[in-house]
């Protein structure tokens, strides 16, 4: 399966161990135990019956999300409807098991109503699988809604692709032409850096690592000074290792398209451009800063060519947990992205 496919058939099942879905769970798994507290014909004490019942739900499914997270590796090998009835069939399973055991544990077998453990279980697990239903389908839509939004910033990723082609490749080649008569060596280097920027452009990986996504993006601003000469100064802070997070392919790379196109070349004095990385507790903070024009300082919506697709592309690729903000600062255009090192 290729990369792209990779991208839009990734595991939903990552979704279960947010810290938004866990909390959803157990809410979901209170107000079930107080519904269950508050139906008639209970003859315990409710307040009792509604702390039992919450723990056996919230058990319940805790260890299904546990079991989940488990066979997580074999599940997510399986089509994404075939993953989610399995899913189902872990919660069931659990249901009817851990109903069967905490009614066996607490002795509460010989209630008035004469029901038995298994019998207790098999109620539990057809509201589980009630739920289970229920949840399935509010999956389907959020997983069709996600698919779809993916797709569409693949297409935007295909448009960017072809976009950067045809005006930087007349600009690259009028600066190749000048300089295999002034200094092969660097027309040299700058056909190079050429190739392997139009060999990454145009591979159908959609995702990177951040080590490879600096380099693409080394690669076009290297060719871009040749073309705007001392006008243009780029400076470089990384660390010496970067930590093997991975990010859509060319998100940097239009950052810095913008930074030369609407930073660098309408001012007649040039600027500079600084990418810098700094390694945090639970990842990296990256920043590409560039000088801007006076006329353009309040003029945030000048940025927008690739910044708002690499901002949606980065946040869905990762589930929320990346994230990229862009602002004006002092004159400048900063663009500061967020990366969490890899669980």
């Amino acid at each position: 399966m290729n990369d792209k496919a990779n991208l839009v058939n990734d595991s939903p099942l990552a979704i279960l161990w947010q810290p938004r879905a866990l909390f959803a769970i157990i809410c979901i798994g209170q107000l079930i135990a107080a519904i269950a507290a508050l139906l008639p014909g209970i003859e315990t004490d409710r307040w009792t019956y509604f702390g039992l019942a919450s723990l056996t739900i919230q058990w319940i499914a805790l260890m299904s999300i546990g079991a989940i997270y488990l066979f997580r590796k074999a599940l997510g090998k399986r089509p994404v409807p075939q993953t989610a009835w399995w899913c189902l069939a872990i919660l069931v399973l659990n249901a009817f098991l851990f109903s069967v055991i905490f009614w066996t544990l607490l002795n509460m077998g010989a209630n008035a109503s004469g029901q038995s453990a298994v019998g207790f279980g098999l109620n539990m697990a057809l509201v589980a699988l009630l739920l289970g239903v229920l949840g399935l389908a509010a999956f389907q839509n959020h997983w069709s809604a996600r698919q779809s939004a993916v797709r569409s910033k693949q297409a935007q990723l295909d448009a960017l692709q072809a976009r950067i082609q045809p005006h930087f490749l007349f600009n690259t080649l009028n600066s190749l032409l000048v300089l295999i008569h002034k200094d092969p060596v660097e027309a040299e280097k700058l056909l190079l850096n050429l190739v392997d920027l139009f060999r990454n452009s145009l591979s159908r990986r959609t995702e990177l690592t951040l080590q490879e996504e600096l380099n693409i993006t080394r690669r076009y601003l290297e060719i871009e000074q040749q073309r705007f000469g001392p006008r243009m100064q780029v400076t470089w802070d990384l660390p010496d290792v970067l930590p093997a997070i991975h990010v859509p392919a060319l998100c940097l790379q239009p950052l810095a398209e913008n930074a030369v196109k609407h930073g660098i070349q309408p001012d007649p004095d040039g600027g500079i451009i600084s990418i810098s990385a700094k390694l945090t507790d639970d990842g990296v903070r990256l920043e590409i800063r560039n000088s801007l024009p006076e006329q353009t300082t309040a003029d945030v919506e000048g940025f927008h060519i690739g910044l708002a697709t690499s901002i949606e592309r980065i946040r869905l690729s990762s589930e929320g947990r990346n994230r990229l903000e862009a602002s004006i600062e002092d004159g400048q255009f900063l663009a500061r992205l967020y990366l969490k090192n890899p669980r």
